[in-house]
């Protein structure tokens, strides 16, 4: 005899799954447009510093450091929340889990944001009053340019946070 196996899925997990299903169909036809949009360039083609397609393997790449750098530094902050968490809340697994999450994404934050500031302060699009020494009106007159090698790494570590964030929610967060 034959048992039966069903899974069975609260509102909120639908929910996740239904905006999951949402995201690939948007996504392919970004991927749909910008090829096009490459085609129609001929920097894209000729010019090897430009985006490459390519590339979204070195942003993957950044979202598995990403986690891997995330599980130790909460392992390290894990010890630091049970000092400085409440005595009620220091005994609950999860509230200390859950401060170790916030100081990871604080420090990731804080150091993603210096970062773009010394990537981005060169650049002849990044307007002086945010401490550049450009115009923003320059961001749409250098769209044939190629980015300089530290702003499209910059934008890579961004997508590699991100993708860590998909993979994280679905491979290690528990569903709350």
């Amino acid at each position: 005899m034959a048992t039966e196996m069903r899974v069975l899925l609260s509102a909120k997990e639908y929910v996740l799954v239904i905006l999951t299903l949402t995201l690939v169909p948007i996504v392919l036809v970004e991927l749909f447009g910008v090829s096009q949009m490459r085609a129609a360039i001929p920097e894209f083609q000729t010019d090897p510093n430009m985006p490459q397609l390519e590339d979204w393997l070195v942003g993957i790449l950044f979202a598995f450091l990403i986690i891997g750098v995330r599980f130790a530094l909460t392992a390290v902050f894990k010890p630091l929340g049970r000092m400085v968490l409440s005595p009620t809340k220091r005994n609950k697994e999860d509230r200390v889990e859950r401060f170790a999450t916030v100081l990871f994404k604080f420090t990731f934050f804080a150091a993603i944001t210096v970062a773009g500031f010394f990537v981005m302060r060169d650049e002849k699009w990044f307007p002086a009053v945010l401490g550049g020494k450009g115009e923003i009106r320059e961001a749409y007159l250098t769209l044939h340019d190629a980015p300089s090698f530290a702003l499209k790494y910059y934008f890579l570590v961004q997508l590699g946070y991100h993708f860590h964030s998909l993979l994280f929610m679905v491979f290690f967060s528990p569903i709350r």
